[in-house]
Order: structure tokens, then sequence, then C-alpha cells
């Protein structure tokens, strides 16, 4: 069978993940696709491992780099050499369930005009536990036309490795490189495509993400130095995607109140979530420097200065607490007095 779909893989020192996840797509129940593999000068048993598979299967491909040249140069050179049809995107630590290709084009098969179909994807820990359903939460399933379900996108945007795209979109749509935005990219891609064109979505589950301590997003985060790092991080790849949309929008003023709320309720929902995470003891030190970041993106709002009093009543009670302690232990004393004083 020709081969319609090219999976890429590009890969960086996780042999063992690798092999589940190349096998992962052997095991379709559609078999016309070819897997290309790209390794980004790991310098392990990487190259056996695929080498090994390749004897089993032709459709395999595989190309080392002589250096590491970063994560999404990896992927720009892959996108380059796609030569089918269709392609998809697999993370070496991430895994297609079997009938995820079949699913998939049954999608392209009844809207032709699709540039992309996505399949539902469930996100694991390391403990095989459910973290999130994505897609599950969105309001429907189906045939979207172009800037129909931008909302959902941009509050529960969808994983990569569930969705099969038209290759015409490489062309058409260009994936920002930019270190600055490479934490959000995948969301910036899929909603750089949906403003412009149809998709269709499947709630059925066809893939799984791997959420683990090597995964790049959490060492993205554990590179970071302190909360604050982490926050700007975020709110500057956010930022950036809001503001390409708005642009790519700058016709349809109904469309681009509705991305505003939605990139609000983000910001909102990423800054609770930091401050949720501080300690009380901590809150004096980062609370204002988180809201000071959050301010300069969003800028003031009932929301911000709800969470302004939450850090003000941690940073006073602070001041209050010797005081607190003294009046409790106090009131104890009276408390247990009071028995006694009664018979």
């Amino acid at each position: 069978m020709k081969s319609t779909i090219t999976t890429i893989i590009p890969t960086f020192r996780r042999p063992q993940l690798l092999e589940k996840a190349i096998l992962s797509v052997l095991d379709q129940t559609y078999h016309g696709f070819q897997v290309c593999v790209y390794d980004n000068a790991s310098g392990d048993e990487t190259e056996a491992i695929v080498r090994n598979l390749m004897k089993r299967d032709s459709r395999i491909t595989y190309y080392r780099h002589p250096e590491n040249i970063g994560m999404m140069a990896n992927y720009e050179f892959a996108l380059s050499k796609v030569d089918t049809p269709f392609f998809c995107l697999l993370s070496d630590d991430d895994y297609f369930l079997p009938s995820f290709f079949e699913t998939a084009l049954q999608g392209f098969e009844q809207h032709p005009d699709v540039v992309f179909s996505a399949c539902g994807v469930k996100a694991i820990d390391e403990e095989g536990r459910l973290i999130s359903d994505p897609m599950n939460l969105w309001a429907s399933e189906g045939y979207f036309p172009p800037r129909e379900g931008l909302e959902d996108m941009i509050e529960r945007p969808l994983l990569p490795v569930g969705i099969i795209f038209r290759s015409e979109l490489i062309k058409k749509v260009e994936i920002d490189c930019d270190k600055e935005i490479q934490i959000r990219w995948d969301t910036d891609y899929l909603l750089q495509i949906i403003s412009q064109f149809p998709y269709v979505i499947n709630k059925k589950i066809c893939a799984m993400f791997f959420s683990h301590s090597q995964g790049y997003s959490t060492s993205f985060y554990r590179e970071q130095k302190d909360l604050l790092e982490k926050l700007n991080g975020h709110l500057v790849a956010t930022n950036r995607m809001k503001n390409r949309l708005l642009k790519r929008l700058r016709f349809s003023f109904e469309s681009k109140s509705v991305v505003r709320k939605a990139f609000a309720r983000v910001y909102k929902r990423d800054l609770l979530s930091q401050i949720d995470s501080v300690p009380i003891t901590d809150m004096l030190k980062d609370g204002p420097k988180l809201l000071k970041a959050y301010r300069k993106v969003v800028g003031v709002d009932q929301l911000f200065l709800r969470y302004s009093i939450k850090v003000w009543t941690y940073k006073n009670a602070a001041w209050a607490l010797p005081w607190i302690r003294r009046f409790l232990s106090n009131a104890r004393k009276v408390q247990n007095k009071m028995p006694n004083e009664m018979e």
C-alpha cells in the first residue's frame, strides 16, 4: 500500500519510550504510512533501537543530526521532508492507539475540505493516572468552519498527538519557532490554522499523552529559577499567541471579542494556579511579584483586585500572627477557667 501519512517522530535521548512510540504506529489498523525518526544527536542507543526496528519494517526511516539543533529546528527540518498527502506529529514519549489513523482519516472522507482531523487524547502521568482529557470538555464534536471553536481551543487546547494534518498546511501556516513562544508553540499553531480553515474532531480516544519528569514542558519549568520566571514565561508566550491571533482576526470584531475574553480567563487561571501553589510563608515575597507580572500583561480588573486582597491579607496576617496567637492563647485560658469558676 502506498504511504499517505508521514508520522514525524523527533527524538532526543529517550530510546525506550521512542521504541514504544514507533511500535504504536506499526500497530495501526490502517497501513498506508511511513515513520520518520529525526534524532537530535542523542549519542546513546537510540540509533541501534531504531535500526533494529527498521529491519522488521521498511516503512521506518531514520535521520541523525550531527549535532543537537534544538527541538523546534528539528520539527522544521522534519516538516520540510514530508512528501505524503498527510502528516502527524508524535513525540517520542507519547503513543497512538491502534485505530487512530483509521478514525482520523474518516474525518477527511466525510469532510473533504477540512485541513486537519483530530481525535481524543488522554494525558496520563507516570503512574498511568488520568491528568486530563481536553477534547471531552469541548461543547461538541464534528465539523467546524473557520473561527468556530476558537474559545475552546484557547481554554482547552487540543493535543497535537491526536491530529492528522493535510500536508498543504506546511506551506500555508508556519510554526513559530521563537524561544519566547516555544512552551506554547503547538496551541499557537492550531489557533493559526482554525482561524483560517475548517477542521473536524472526533472525541473517540485514539492517542495518549505522557506527562512525566523528563517531558519538555516539565523541564521547561524546572529550568526557571523561581516562581516569577515560570509565570513570566507562560504570560509572554500566551500574550504573543493572543496578539498574533487578534491580528489575523482584525476584520472580525465578534471573533476578537470572544478571543479577548477567552485569553483573559486563561491569564486568570494561570495566575490562580500559581498563587495557590505558593505557601503562605512565601506569599510575602512572591505574591506582589506575581500580581505585578499579571497586571503588566492583563491590566487591573475585579479578579486582579480579588487576588490583591488575598495577597494583602497574607501579608498583613504575617504581622498580626503574634497578636492572633496571644489572643487565641488567652481565649483558651479563659475557656479552661470557666467551668471551675462556675462550680
